[in-house]
């Protein structure tokens, strides 16, 4: 084999490699989605958690109640609304969604109640123009029934409204 093909190959190897290391490597996921939230209603947001994600920060841009609406949707086989090559088997227990608003210092503001699978739920918190707010979100196994594994996962589908 020439000097020159072996280069090429190298080459193509290092490529394939990086870019595989690149798809497998674990990076805290955030919830894309508007930084500034100032109208009276914001859009629906949909993200994928593995067992827990806190948001970017959120800029608060009108004073008032602030309530997050979601409802927790399970990772499992047959859902409509989940294509996850990689989803719970069937058997698995159900889980809980719960999401609390926190300052930006990380200070838990107020928490939801637990959320089962396809239920809905709200939490809310009276906020000031300027303050700054995450969302963390947590998916977990159902209270009485044991964890099949290290990781839970759902989606919860969210928006909020302020009043």
């Amino acid at each position: 084999m020439s000097k020159n093909i072996k280069s090429k190959l190298a080459r193509c190897f290092i490529c394939l490699t990086l870019a595989l290391s690149m798809l497998l490597s674990v990076v805290p996921v955030h919830a894309a989605g508007i930084e500034d939230w100032g109208s009276s209603e914001g859009p629906e947001e949909n993200i994928r958690v593995y067992n827990n994600n806190l948001t970017p920060v959120k800029t608060i841009k009108k004073s008032g109640k602030l309530t997050i609406h979601f409802i927790t949707l399970p990772c499992k086989p047959g859902y409509t609304h989940c294509g996850c090559r990689d989803s719970e088997p069937f058997n698995w227990s159900p889980v809980v969604g719960t999401i609390q608003i926190r300052n930006s210092a990380g200070r838990v503001l107020s928490t939801s109640p637990q959320c089962g699978e396809l239920q809905s739920g709200t939490v809310s918190y009276n906020v000031t123009a300027g303050m700054k707010i995450q969302l963390f979100m947590d998916v977990s196994t159902k209270p009485g029934y044991s964890r099949p594994g290290d990781y839970r996962k759902a989606h919860f589908s969210y928006y909020y409204t302020i009043s």
